[in-house]
């Protein structure tokens, strides 16, 4: 038996949860950067005490350096 669906009743959809900030920021870093953004290495978070972190506006910085972290390691999948 096939149930028609009432005329002008949008479908339900399942509801999903957003992603976090931490997973959108890394999509981000991977789309503009040569980061495939899944690997290990590339889940690292930036430490913060290094200059570039220093530069970065989320810890606070002017954003002039425009450098990864030098804690972080290199992408293994990208390389």
């Amino acid at each position: 038996e096939k149930t028609a669906e009432k005329p002008g009743v949008p479908a339900v959809e399942e509801k999903t949860s957003p992603p976090s900030s931490k997973k959108l920021r890394l999509q981000r870093r991977a789309a503009s950067s040569s980061q495939c953004g899944t690997c290990d290495a590339c889940m690292v978070e930036d430490c913060g005490i290094c200059a570039p972190c220093k530069d970065m506006k989320r810890f606070g910085g002017p954003y002039k350096l425009k450098q990864r972290c030098k804690h972080r390691p290199k992408c293994e999948a990208k390389g």
